[in-house]
């Protein structure tokens, strides 16, 4: 493994997403490089302090009045097709769920300390640990209307 490849698995790596021969020759590579081994620290440290971040929930209708506020400085002519600002309330409206759909995926927690970023291998078989950890909170999904 070089470099470049080690680069742009490390987040695979550190949330236990590779296979095991994946996960093995990227931690050879890791012990084996600085620059690399210096990244996957500062990458593991990242995660970890985003996992002692406290966990939100927009409010209740959040979505439906982000989409009223756009209606309201349009004007009236083109309030009968998709318009350019509905579409970006939209991506908006979308861009926070997925803020929160993240933060529920990767075990985002108010308690400092629940999340561990090891080295994603148990020491006893030698094989990779994949856990899906939701930090004691269910995934947030979105809601219909």
């Amino acid at each position: 493994m070089n470099c470049r490849n080690s680069l742009n698995s490390l987040s695979a790596y550190v949330d236990r997403e590779l296979s095991g021969e994946q996960m093995l020759a990227l931690r050879s590579h890791i012990e084996r490089c600085p620059e690399c081994k210096a990244e996957y620290e500062s990458l593991k440290t990242l995660k970890t302090e985003l996992a002692a971040l406290p966990m939100h929930e927009p409010p209740q209708g959040l979505d439906l009045e982000v989409i009223r506020m756009v209606r309201r400085l349009q004007p009236a002519k083109s309030r009968t097709r998709m318009s350019w600002a509905l579409l970006a309330a939209t991506s908006v409206a979308a861009a926070a769920l997925a803020v929160l759909t993240f933060n529920a995926f990767f075990g985002l927690t108010s308690e400092p300390g629940v999340v561990e970023a090891g080295d994603g291998f148990d020491a006893e078989t030698d094989s990779a640990v994949v856990e899906p950890n939701f930090g004691g909170h269910a995934p947030i999904l979105p809601v219909g209307r």
